[in-house]
């Protein structure tokens, strides 16, 4: 989520928080100036639960989430670091300086996908693995904590199908392996691709996410 997006969240909510205090003014206005509710019981009942929701769902339930955010928000971002140091490429990536590299999956080399030897397919394969174990430890270790915050829910949904993508290049390389046709190659090269373009955007948005992080702790949020 970027930082405008954040913006007009908070906008929304507090337009409907605005909403709901009002509704509860206008009930308690005409209570004071004509005893409706004291007349149509069953309505007086409907609406006070109503108001009971709306003070629940839009202030009361907006207030303590943004407390709660604030409150763990390093915790937050220790998980979000966590997962760009798992898809980073640690020979070209210096996460302190800011400077990562996704990590990326490469052809073989002796020719291409179509010429590729058993060894460096074998060796594609335990690269995918490895990839794909990194970022199911990671997920095991922070899942569960940051579904709690809508907000990185992309971070989760893309680790997600990054998996699933090295799970698909692992599958490729055996069905290559074992029947080295064109239609298995161009199978490989475009599972590899995609794979890239998903780790590629994966840090993208994990980087968008600690910078939205960093500036809302810095403007005291």
């Amino acid at each position: 989520m970027t930082r405008q997006s954040s913006r007009r969240q908070l906008i929304r909510q507090g337009f409907l928080s605005a909403l709901a205090v009002i509704a509860c003014l206008v009930v308690l206005w005409i209570d004071l100036r004509t005893g409706l509710w004291s007349e149509v019981v069953v309505l007086s009942g409907i609406v006070g639960g109503l108001i009971t929701f709306l003070l629940t769902a839009f202030v009361l339930r907006s207030t303590l989430a943004r407390a709660n955010a604030r409150r763990w928000a390093p915790v937050n971002r220790l998980a979000l670091t966590e997962f760009l140091h798992a898809i980073a490429d640690e020979q070209r990536s210096e996460l302190s300086r800011g400077i990562v590299v996704a990590r990326s999956l490469e052809l073989p080399t002796n020719g291409g996908a179509d010429h590729a030897s058993h060894a460096e397919l074998e060796a594609l394969r335990d690269q995918a693995l490895r990839d794909r174990q990194d970022l199911s430890r990671a997920l095991s270790s922070w899942a569960e904590f940051l579904a709690t915050n809508s907000d990185d829910d992309p971070v989760l949904l893309h680790v997600a199908q990054i998996a699933i993508q090295l799970d698909l290049v692992r599958d490729c390389a055996i069905a290559l392996e074992t029947s080295p046709t064109a239609v298995n190659t161009a199978q490989l090269e475009a599972a590899i691709a995609e794979s890239n373009g998903r780790f590629a955007a994966l840090v993208d948005e994990l980087q968008r996410q600690i910078k939205v992080h960093d500036e809302d702790s810095a403007a005291g949020r």
